[in-house]
């Protein structure tokens, strides 16, 4: 109850990294994963699965997703956790 470690008890530590560190990192390494490991391609059959009217009716829609996952949600990630970690 008394004991601090960067100015937070324990339970206060632990919800400041699972909130601000841990749940930002596990959105990260999935948009890495997805993005340039697994690659797009190999996704997008799983991504349209239930949607392929959607897909089909607006063909821009694969592309966008594909610069979204690939560069812009790492991007957005990396400048929330930040955030969340009081650099901004």
């Amino acid at each position: 109850k008394d004991y601090t470690l960067f100015g937070k008890n324990f339970f206060n530590l632990l919800l400041f990294l699972c909130l601000n560190v841990l749940i930002p990192l596990g959105g990260l390494a999935a948009v890495i994963l997805v993005g340039w490991r697994w690659t797009f391609r190999r996704a997008f059959p799983h991504l349209k699965e239930g949607a392929e009217g959607l897909f089909n009716s607006y063909p821009p829609l694969r592309w966008y997703f594909g610069i979204s996952i690939k560069y812009l949600a790492p991007l957005i990630i990396v400048i929330v956790m930040l955030d969340a970690l009081g650099v901004f």
